[in-house]
């Protein structure tokens, strides 16, 4: 039963909100709608909840307002699908990466349980410091090179990314609650950022995508894919589906690129200030004289300067050498 609170008078009743009046007059679930559209579910009792929980309804994801506008409004991607197209798009994503060579599952559980042991030696602040070096690790995994051309659109992304991440934190739980709030205040809510995010990263992902379908159609009988493009577009010729198509790769491509480089930045971050330089304070002090030598006006540093810091390079291949020294290559 859905109950609309219209009337003035009702608003003005404080019995109207008593839980008993909501289950004697509607039963145990009850679907509300308040003054601004926004609809929700009261459940009062826990049978209730277990009636509803158990449907195959409630494993679906809500992807309206902001998250609507991220995938087209429709079932796609890893992050905003459900049912078959997000257990196939998942699995298959996941699988492939894997085979590429991606995998960093050893090395998060051996600087967990280096934490453990450490105990708690109070909190460290990092931002995204290694956005950049790690993009191009995940472009290079996708797209299977790292060019010059390719330079300016991990640039655009790292930006991009570093500017929806900051936007969606301060206004993304009122957004959610109220979709046409992003409307009214696109910039207070960091809608325009956001938007902005999604456009640059379909539109990056739609010219991948076009040229690995170009190289295909200009030579069919190519060799087994080396990058997820290419895996993904031979799919879509020889099995399009509603999972092997270019809408769904712009969406796994940018889930890949937000969620890989935050969560993998973020877990750099911590692994080289706190476990390392906050540990070991000599190691401390070398880096901020070092710091100091390059940047003695206190200008901001820049990533450009990182080949002038050669105690830090150093000390970050340390960290990394066990196993993946590659990504020495990418400061």
């Amino acid at each position: 039963m859905r109950l609309h609170f219209e009337d003035k008078k009702v608003w003005g009743d404080p019995e109207v909100f008593r839980p008993e009046r909501f289950i004697n007059q509607a039963g145990e679930i009850v679907n509300t709608k308040n003054i601004i559209s926004f609809s929700f579910v009261v459940l009062a009792s826990k049978e209730a909840m277990q009636t509803v929980l158990t449907e195959e309804g409630s494993y679906g994801r809500d992807v309206s307002g902001m998250l609507g506008e991220r995938c087209f409004n429709k079932n796609l991607g890893i992050v905003t699908a459900q049912g078959e197209i997000w257990e196939k798009s998942r699995i298959w994503t996941f699988k492939t990466l894997k085979n590429l060579g991606f995998g960093k599952s050893a090395e998060v559980e051996g600087y967990v349980q280096i934490d453990k042991k450490m105990g708690t030696e109070g909190a460290v602040e990092v931002e995204l410091l290694f956005s950049p070096a790690i993009l191009s690790i995940m472009w290079q995994l996708m797209v299977g090179r790292i060019s010059k051309a390719d330079e300016p659109l991990i640039n655009v992304l790292s930006e991009n990314i570093n500017k929806f991440v900051l936007s969606s934190a301060f206004a993304a739980g009122l957004v959610t609650a109220f979709p046409v709030l992003r409307h009214i205040f696109p910039r207070w809510t960091g809608y325009n950022v956001q938007m902005a995010f999604f456009t640059v990263s379909h539109e990056i992902a739609e010219n991948l995508y076009a040229e690995s379908e170009l190289k295909l159609k200009s030579s069919p009988d190519t060799e087994p894919a080396t990058n997820m493009v290419d895996a993904f577009v031979q799919n879509c010729v020889t099995e399009p589906s509603n999972v092997f198509n270019r809408s769904n790769f712009q969406l796994i491509f940018m889930d890949l690129i937000l969620a890989g480089t935050e969560t993998t930045s973020t877990f750099m971050e911590a692994c080289v200030l706190y476990l390392f330089v906050v540990s070991y304070p000599h190691v401390q002090e070398k880096v901020y004289q070092e710091i100091l030598r390059v940047a003695p006006d206190g200008r901001p540093l820049k990533f450009s300067d990182r080949q002038k810091y050669i105690h830090n390079v150093k000390s970050v291949t340390f960290i990394l050498h066990n196993p993946k020294l590659s990504l020495y290559y990418a400061f």
